[in-house]
This record gives structure tokens, sequence and C-alpha cells, in this order.
């Protein structure tokens, strides 16, 4: 399942009473052409940075990977309408930029398809509207649809990509399948960028004495055991399991507790992995959830892709749940192949959360990683969300790493080899801005038929574009180069919390497009060619 939708983040924080962030006064259009503004223009400098350097993006193709591009045709906002405001590019665009958007591959055959690779689209085409633009949809509920849209762009010549889908069943304790098709592509000079995720959450009735602070996401380094209360023994039995040996100790401190409590929405989805080679799983852990101390009647998904873990779907219920989360061990996992006391992960999905019975990471407990499977891996350039209005202020929801590999990954060896020492990697990598406008998705339009736009996929594909800027300079930029590049030019920006460092939130900072074009090398000059000498006359 797609856990990183911008539109149903707005829609969430609609329902919740949370107003977005009220649209600045608009500023001039970078070209007057177009009906809306180009609202990440002065945040990132990218106007600045287009005007100082003269490019504008010609020459770099720039893909995007979402849920659907012609899929909605609200009037005022059909693609023949984006093209005719300026918006995207295609014949009869005022602009004059009538190449239009190649679409390998739509989404139209799926429900929830929103259109919000065509909002991504109008952004990258925002900030750098000479590039070649082209989409490839992604299946949100499948791993396997976004390598494949990922293998289409590359085919096609995408320059530079960018993805705002995450799916749970990426394995998170090594590179998933996800992450190595990108890793193939980046090695042959592809650039790929991702959405952190919209999966950060802070108590909205925090226990007494706790403080607010992000508290979706534990993770524990390493299984440990504990006596399993016997109503947990006896729901692993009654889903078909064989008895528990033991349960994981969920608590951070030097205390033993075998449930893990939160007040959570109702038909909320939790994803629960462990750390095992994927492909090769040979140990067994079940998670159980209590309501009332009794078992919750819940939708257990083996997870694809041969990832060790489970995806729980909580019943529908007309108020908040508090539930107690518990993990029982089945079977070990083969020492001789695999930890056998393995790192275990657990995550609420797009869900509100009143309190959490644990909100301080301690030992080998860390609470407050949200950041998924390719999303975060270290080969990807991982884009927090600030909104455009307070670039240095971090969206409350925008996901939190770091990313914690135990394993190589599953192409380098079969199964895959155990790390002598865990690689942990910050994520997110940079920051760039949300609530942009747009005329597809999110708020209702303004006079400008602009929409806000909310999340970390808005973010992405503005870092992508402002990244297309500096490949029109100098083609050659690999994936670590602009990674480099917009590292260490940007803007740094703190943590809200205390519990959490900037570099898992924040990253480097805010992109500050100016600067990163000024830290290209220049280019070198062409060598003259010299004048033939005359031949004498005989």
């Amino acid at each position: 399942m797609r856990t990183s939708v911008s539109f149903t983040l707005a829609l969430i924080l609609t329902t919740a009473g949370i107003a977005p962030a009220a649209v600045a006064a608009a500023s001039p259009a970078a070209e007057s052409c177009r009906t809306i503004p180009v609202d990440a223009d002065a945040p990132l400098r990218a106007d600045i940075a287009r005007e100082r350097f003269g490019v504008d993006g010609t020459g770099v193709v720039v893909g995007v990977i979402s849920d659907s591009f012609g899929a909605t045709s609200a009037p005022g906002s059909t693609v023949a309408d984006d093209i005719a405001n300026g918006l995207l590019p295609g014949p009869g665009n005022p602009c004059g930029r009538e190449n239009p958007v190649e679409v390998l591959r739509d989404g139209t055959g799926v429900p929830t398809s929103s259109d919000e690779g065509r909002a991504m689209l109008q952004l990258v085409h925002g900030i750098a509207p000479g590039a070649s633009l082209v989409f490839a949809a992604a299946d949100p509920d499948s791993a396997a649809s976004v390598r494949e849209a990922i293998d289409l762009l590359a085919g096609y010549g995408a320059d530079v990509v960018v993805d705002d889908v995450s799916v749970e069943e990426d394995a998170i304790f090594q590179r998933s399948l996800t992450a190595e098709t990108i890793a193939r592509e980046t090695d042959r000079g592809l650039l790929h960028f991702s959405s952190a995720g919209n999966q950060n959450v802070v108590p909205s009735s925090p226990l007494p004495g706790q403080e607010v602070t992000p508290i979706n996401g534990w993770q524990t380094s390493a299984y440990r055991p504990t006596a399993c209360p016997d109503v947990v023994a006896h729901a692993v039995r009654t889903q078909g399991f064989t008895a528990p040996s033991d349960c994981l100790d969920v608590d951070p401190g030097d205390t033993s507790d075998a449930t893990l409590g939160y007040s959570v929405s109702s038909h909320a989805e939790l994803v629960f992995q462990w750390g095992e080679p994927a492909g090769a799983v040979t140990g067994s852990f079940v998670p159980v959830v209590l309501q009332g101390g009794e078992p919750l009647d819940v939708e257990l998904k083996p997870l694809a892709d041969g990832t060790p873990g489970y995806t729980l779907v909580l019943p529908r219920a007309d108020d908040d749940l508090d539930i107690e989360v518990s993990v029982a061990r089945v079977a070990t996992p083969d020492a001789a192949r695999a930890l056998p006391n393995p790192p275990i992960f657990l995550m609420f999905l797009q869900s509100n959360l009143g309190w959490a019975e644990y909100t301080r990471s301690e030992g080998e407990v860390q609470i407050g990683r949200t950041s998924l499977g390719h999303n975060s891996d270290p080969v990807v350039i991982s884009v927090a969300a600030a909104p455009y209005q307070t670039p240095m202020e971090v969206e409350e929801f925008s996901s939190h790493g770091p990313s914690t590999h135990f394993f190589a990954p599953r192409t380098a060896s079969d199964p895959s080899a155990v790390l002598d020492t865990p690689e942990i990697v910050s994520k997110p990598d940079i920051m760039s801005v949300d609530r942009v406008r747009q005329s597809v998705l999110g708020s209702d339009p303004d006079e400008t038929g602009g929409r806000q736009f909310p999340g970390t996929s808005a973010a992405a594909p503005l870092a992508a574009a402002v990244a297309a800027l500096a490949k029109s300079v100098d083609p050659s930029l690999t994936q670590e180069d602009v990674r480099a590049l917009l590292t260490t030019t940007a803007r740094p920006a703190a943590s809200p919390w205390a519990s959490v460092a900037a570099e898992n939130v924040t990253g480097a900072g805010l992109i500050d497009a100016e600067a990163m074009l000024a830290a290209l090398p220049p280019a070198p000059s062409p060598t003259p060619t010299p004048e033939p000498t005359p031949t004498p006359d005989p």
C-alpha cells in the first residue's frame, strides 16, 4: 500500500481540523504566461539560479513516478487546461513550451488514482521549464510496479527520476529489490529522488508527564525475549501458529513489558517487520493486538517479495482504539544464516495517534523512525518537506530516519550475508518545500486556480527539478555528485524535537539552487582550433 500520498494527507489535515497554512500573497509568476505562480522559486532560490546561470533544464529529461497523470478530469484542471494555462508543456502552451509530457504508462485503472503525478510534473515544469517531461504510473500496492516504472523511465532515457510511492513490502533492514533497481540505474548515470514520506506523528493527547515528541515508529536492533502473557499465547495458537516460545520485551528501560500501548484511530494499518534476509526466511514472529486485555480481530497480511513481516489492518470503529501490541516468537531464525535475535520494526501508516506508552529512545530501542524501504535507502536522495511560506520549519508529518541495514543486498549473495557492522545512514538527505500551488489536488482553488499541495510528494519533485538545472549545466553529474552539491550548499535547518537529530529530520537543510549551481566547477574552455599553416606555392 502506498504510504506517501499527499492528497490523502490533505484530507487528513482537513478532517482533523488542521487547516493548511494560508497561501501567501501571490507573487508574480516566473513567466507571465502562467496562471499560477511558482511558489517554490523564492525559498529554493531557483529563479535566481536560472537567471544567473542562464539555465532552464533544457537538454535534461525528468521522469516522474506516481499514481496517475490523466485519470481525473475536473472542470478547469484537465490536462488540456494545464497546457493552456502554462502549467504543463504541450501544443498551445502560451509560454512556448510545446514539447508535451510523454506518458509511458498511466494509472487510470486504479480506483484511488488522483493524478498526483500530474501535480508533481507541474512543479517540475515550474522550476525547470525547459526540461523534457515523462511519466510512468506505479500501482500503489505493488513494489514490483515501482520497479517496472523505473525501468520504463530509464529505458526512455530519463536523466532524473523522482517517485513519491512507498510500499510496506519493501524490506527495511536490507536493500530492497526496488532500491537495487535504483542502484543499477544510478550506476549508469541516472539521478533518483524519493519523497521521505508523511508518517511522522506526535501525540494529540500525551499521557501525563510525557513530552510532545514523535511517537510513531518503534524499532529495536535486537529481539529481547520475555514471557508471553497467556492471552497472547492463546491468540497465536488460534491464528494457526504453534505455541510461541516467548514474546518481545518492548520496554526501552530495565524492566520487562510484553505489550506496547497506543491510542490509535480506527481502521489503522500497522507495518511489522523483523530482520532476516528477504527470500530466505527461517524464523517466525507473530504480532498480536489486544483491546481491553482481549485479542482484537485483526487482518494479518504477509508481506510480498519475500520480506519477513506483515501488514495488520485494524477493524473500523466509531471511536479511537486503546490497544496493546505484542510480538510473539514462534520459531528462532537459523543462526548460521541470520541473526537469532533479529531487529524488530513497528509503524502505523497514516494514522492519528492519541498517545504511546513509550516515547523515549533508550538503549537498543529507537522511537520515531518512520522512513521506509527504498525511500530511505542510501542510494536514493530522500527529500523532507517544509511549507514554502516558512521554509526553515520542517512539516510535522515529514518522516524521519535513520535507516539501518543489517544484511548485504539480496543480489550480493544467496542468502544475503549478515553485515559485520550494521550500516546506519542518516535520512532524509535534504529538505525542499511543499504547500506550493498547482491545479490538480489539495485545498480549494484560490483566485489563480491554484490548490495547495502538502506533503513530501510535493517537496521531492522540486528537488529533482533543481537537480535538472544542475544537470543542464554539467551533464556528467552523477548521483553522488548531486547529493554532495545539494548537501554542502544547503541552508541548515533545526529539528523541532530534542529527541531526533536534525540530520534525521531535515537532512543537510533547505535546498539553495543558486548556491548549488555556483558550486559547480566551471565548464572547460574549448580548445581553440589552430589555424592551418598555409602551404607555400611551388
